[in-house]
């Protein structure tokens, strides 16, 4: 008996302490970066096309930014392909008002 009392100990802390680790993982592995952007104003489904001027540059990471807007059912923050992106804009933009993010990560009442 006391030689298992050790190993499951062991076992217990290890998923006790597993379970208070946070894991960033990329978005995307396969495209590595993604751009994000917060859509603004509208509710519009996962995946639907976002106008370009709904969509306001975040940040270029393969991981999602934190923008504290969790639940519901419409897009908050979207990640998008750069050949998606006007690169060639201060800040970047969408190229068009037919894009369809590549992620949708955390989405908004």
């Amino acid at each position: 008996m006391k030689k298992y009392l050790l190993s499951t100990v062991a076992l217990i802390l290890a998923i006790v302490f597993s379970s208070y680790t946070k894991q960033k993982k990329p978005a995307d592995q396969n495209t590595g970066m993604l751009y994000w952007f917060a859509i603004t104003s509208y509710c519009y489904r996962p995946f639907d096309v976002v106008p370009a001027y709904r969509a306001e540059y975040i940040i270029h990471s393969p991981y999602p930014p934190d923008a504290g807007c969790q639940g519901g059912f419409c897009q908050c923050i979207s990640g998008f392909g750069a050949e998606q992106v006007n690169l060639n804009a201060d800040p970047y933009q969408l190229k068009d008002d037919v894009q369809s993010p590549q992620f949708v990560v955390t989405m908004q009442y």
